[in-house]
């Protein structure tokens, strides 16, 4: 069985940040995030965490992007783990911390997965950076974060997408 958390006392933040760490630097395709950031989603109840028994098998990282918008990514879940279940589990708490949400994604089939699934709609660039009053745009030219961006961009296409409340 798996337990979908967000909100966690003080004294388990660490060991969950370095088991995230763990899990993604044993994944290629995952780019971590500093254990700070990490930690600080803790104390917040932004990090979205999936147990199976005492085993970290997914997360969902909601990012403040703007007043009343929050940018969701970050996300995995392991292979013993997928299915839809354990996804919508980790989708509907990362949503419930604020409904209105942008997101992007180079995979078309987890775009579409969130349009029909959960009110996702497809829209620009530009407009996700209305949405989120500029921030969406403005972390991602921060430097540690540009350069992360530039390593791992495919030539696929990007799929903007915004949540509305």
């Amino acid at each position: 069985m798996v337990a979908v958390e967000r909100r966690f006392p003080r004294s388990r933040h660490a060991g969950i940040a370095d088991a995230v760490i763990a899990r993604a630097s044993a994944e290629p395709e995952i780019t971590a995030r500093p254990r700070r950031t990490l930690l600080r989603a803790l104390r917040h109840g932004r990090l979205v965490v999936a147990f199976e028994g005492a085993e970290l098998v997914g997360w969902f990282l909601s990012e403040p992007c703007g007043p009343g918008v929050h940018e969701l990514g970050f996300i995995f879940v392991a292979p013993t783990a997928r299915g839809d279940a354990v996804l919508l589990d980790l989708l509907d708490a990362a949503i419930a911390i604020e409904p209105r949400a942008v997101a992007v994604t180079f995979n078309p089939s987890f775009a579409r997965w969130l349009i029909r699934s959960r009110g996702f709609r497809r829209v620009s660039l530009v407009r996700v950076t209305r949405v989120s009053r500029g921030w969406f745009l403005a972390r991602r030219l921060a430097p540690g974060r540009l350069s992360i961006a530039l390593r791992r961009t495919t030539a696929g296409e990007a799929w903007y997408l915004v949540r509305d409340a």
